[in-house]
């Protein structure tokens, strides 16, 4: 839902309407919040009915954060992030607040970044619709005079 086919480089580099609309910071991500609370907005779609207003706040504010969480641009730190409990051998715990974010950005990040753990079948038709995308977006840059934002490796023809 408003996926763009671009990456976050690519709405900046050429000042796309998102660029404008989200100057600072993850493009698509706050455009994908904003599409989610758009939708939730509607009372049939709206799974926080129950919820007092306050509450409400609070759990929107906590959803921005991990939709923001998803920009590849953050992926380091988070991985870094666990990787260093791991290393320290302190596990995370559902009883403390930030131990349940990083879960709740993990979770997330899983199912945005899913593909290679499916299927082949189905992981390679991904791969198929990224790489025409990344093709697309090369193609597009190009046409426009901007610089590359996809590596090589990532827009190589099929079987490359």
């Amino acid at each position: 839902l408003g996926h763009t086919g671009t990456t976050n480089a690519f709405h900046k580099n050429s000042r796309s309407e998102l660029a404008a609309q989200y100057p600072v910071g993850s493009i698509l991500e706050q455009h994908h919040f904003a599409t989610f609370s758009s939708v939730i907005k509607d009372m049939s779609n709206n799974i926080f009915f129950s919820l007092k207003e306050g509450e409400v706040a609070e759990v929107m504010a906590l959803m921005e954060e991990i939709i923001l969480a998803t920009d590849m641009m953050h992926h380091g730190k988070l991985v870094d992030s666990v990787r260093t409990r791991l290393d320290l051998g302190t596990p995370l715990t559902l009883s403390d607040e930030n131990d349940r974010k990083m879960v709740m950005m993990l979770l997330m990040k899983g199912s945005d970044i899913s593909n290679v753990v499916r299927p082949y079948h189905t992981a390679s038709q991904w791969t198929d619709v990224l790489r025409n995308e990344f093709l697309a977006q090369l193609a597009q840059e190009n046409a426009l005079g901007l610089p590359q934002t996809i590596p090589p490796a990532a827009s190589a023809p099929k079987g490359m």
